[in-house]
C-alpha cells in the first residue's frame, strides 16, 4: 500500500529538486539542507562552495507543460 499524501505537482518538486542537488553536487557543491522554511517562505536547496553558499530555487516542469517553457536568463 502506497502510504505518500503528496500531489503529483509536489512528486515533480521533489524530481526536480533531486535533479538539482545531483547536478550541484557534481559541481563539487556541499547540501546545506532541501525546503528550509521561515515564515516568509521557503528556500528549495542550499548549497555551499568554495566557503560560499548558495540559495537555490527549483522550478520544474512535466513534458505537458513543456510548450508553455519560457527559457530566460
Amino acid at each position: 500500500m502506497n502510504n505518500d499524501k503528496r500531489t503529483e505537482k509536489q512528486k515533480i518538486g521533489a524530481i526536480g529538486e533531486d535533479t538539482a542537488c545531483k547536478f550541484l553536487m557534481k559541481q563539487s557543491h556541499t547540501i546545506i539542507t532541501r525546503n528550509y522554511w521561515q515564515k516568509w517562505g521557503e528556500i528549495d536547496v542550499i548549497s555551499e562552495k568554495d566557503g560560499i553558499l548558495h540559495f537555490v530555487e527549483v522550478k520544474t516542469v512535466s513534458c505537458e507543460n513543456l510548450e508553455n517553457v519560457n527559457h530566460e536568463t
